[in-house]
Order: structure tokens, then C-alpha cells, then sequence
């Protein structure tokens, strides 16, 4: 069994893979940290944004000598981005498990976090780039800190975005959750015009309200970064 480690800015996430197939699944630090506890896997796969200490120290406890994903690490598809030391290693992993899903076709992910990433592979199987737009609660955010008078709203659960705001939160709930889908609708266009039989993968925090409220047809995947980091696992281990 495998056991692979996404350590973000706001969160870490990890699961147990047999093979392919996810076995089970954490989110937060201590869901990670008993995860860790409950399976002596054979080999472990790190991704490093933020930092956590706590799941380093269980890791250790556990006699858990895990791998670091870097830009340097062998990958199953091509690297053609012009500065690959500065691309977000959660963006390459779950390219690489866009790939597996759509191969010899062209895949667009979409990564709904702290920010939303887009990221292509082309249909020859080489990563190409993308973009990278604020998310939902970095657009609330920011009308909350560069002005006087607005609240600070965070991202809800169901997400509610009624075309005409009434009062000042839902006229930032609209601006901000109507303008995203149209943003997103619309990149997802312009990939589209420009690479043909585009295929289009999302993942991330805010999947399910991309899911319900996109016009274009997605594929959902909740755990793309994860099962990317466990393809890379795999192709490091059949490659010794």
C-alpha cells in the first residue's frame, strides 16, 4: 500500500492507495495524523506547500521514511513549463492524474482552492501551463481589506447566488459567485476554441459548486491532486 501526503497553505489532505485503487481518505491535520497511525504502508509520497510539524512527528514516530515530490522528481507525462522550480507541485500532480484519466486527449484541470488553477495537458501527454485566478474566499478577501465598508464574508456551504443582491452581502455573494462561474465558463471556452475534443476535469474545495453551477460539461474528482501523487508513486516504483 501506498500512503500519499498533500501538505497545502490551508490544509493537508493524505490517503491510503492499493494499487490504484483509494482505500481511504483524510482531511485535516488530525484525520491525517490517524491515518498515518492506522496503516504501515510500503511507500510514501509528500507534497510540500505549507508546513505541518505534527505529521512530520507522527511519520517519524512511525518509522515512516517518506519521498518528497519536487520538479525534479520523474513524472509519467512531459514537463514543458518555462520555469518548472516555480510550478505549484499540487498543479503538476493532479495534470498527471488528468492525464491517466483522458489519455492521448486533451485535458484541461481545474483546481478550486485558495486559488483556482487551470492547467493543461496536451493530447501527446506534455503538461503546458494554464492559469491562476483568485478563489471564492481570496475574492472576499480582498474587497474586505481594500475597502472601508465591506464585510468579510466566507464561501457557505450551499453557496447561494442569486443573480440580483438585495443588500450589501448578497450583492458581493452575486458579484463574486456569479463572476467566477462566468470566468471559469468562459476560460474553459477559450481552451476550448483553441484545442479540440477538450476534455475538462474538477477538483478542489469548491467542486460542488462548480458541479452544479458551471454551463460546461466537467468531469468531478475530488481527489485529483491525491491520486496524481500516487500515479508518480507508482511510476518512481515500476522505473527501479
Amino acid at each position: 500500500m501506498n500512503l500519499v501526503i498533500d501538505i497545502g497553505n490551508t490544509n493537508s489532505k493524505a490517503a491510503i492507495f492499493d494499487g490504484e485503487e483509494l482505500i481511504q481518505f483524510a482531511k485535516g491535520e488530525e484525520q491525517v495524523i490517524a491515518l498515518v497511525q492506522q496503516y504501515a504502508p510500503e511507500d510514501c509520497l509528500i507534497s510540500k506547500t505549507g508546513k505541518d510539524e505534527k505529521i512530520h512527528a507522527a511519520l517519524a514516530a512511525a518509522e515512516i521514511i517518506p519521498k518528497y515530490f519536487s520538479h525534479d522528481t520523474p513524472i509519467p507525462i512531459t514537463n514543458k513549463y518555462g520555469s518548472p522550480d516555480t510550478l505549484g507541485k499540487d498543479r503538476l500532480a493532479l495534470s498527471v492524474a488528468a492525464s491517466a484519466l483522458f489519455p492521448q486527449q486533451n485535458v484541461l484541470s481545474v483546481d478550486s482552492g485558495t486559488c483556482i488553477t487551470f492547467n493543461l495537458v496536451s493530447a501527446e501527454g506534455a503538461f503546458l501551463g494554464g492559469a491562476i485566478t483568485p478563489g471564492v474566499d481570496m475574492r472576499y478577501k480582498a474587497m474586505h481589506e481594500f475597502t472601508a465598508a465591506l464585510p468579510l464574508l466566507k464561501a457557505e456551504k450551499d453557496m447561494p447566488h442569486d443573480l440580483i443582491g438585495i443588500d450589501t452581502q448578497s450583492s458581493m455573494q452575486s458579484g463574486v459567485l456569479n463572476g467566477v462561474l462566468a470566468e471559469v465558463d468562459g476560460i474553459i471556452n477559450l481552451y476550448k476554441a483553441r484545442y479540440a475534443n477538450l476534455q475538462t476535469v474538477v477538483t478542489g474545495g469548491s467542486l460542488t459548486f462548480f458541479e452544479r453551477g458551471l454551463e460546461n460539461s466537467i468531469f468531478a474528482q475530488p481527489h485529483l491532486v491525491l491520486q496524481g501523487l500516487n500515479r508518480i508513486l507508482l511510476f518512481n516504483t515500476k522505473a527501479k
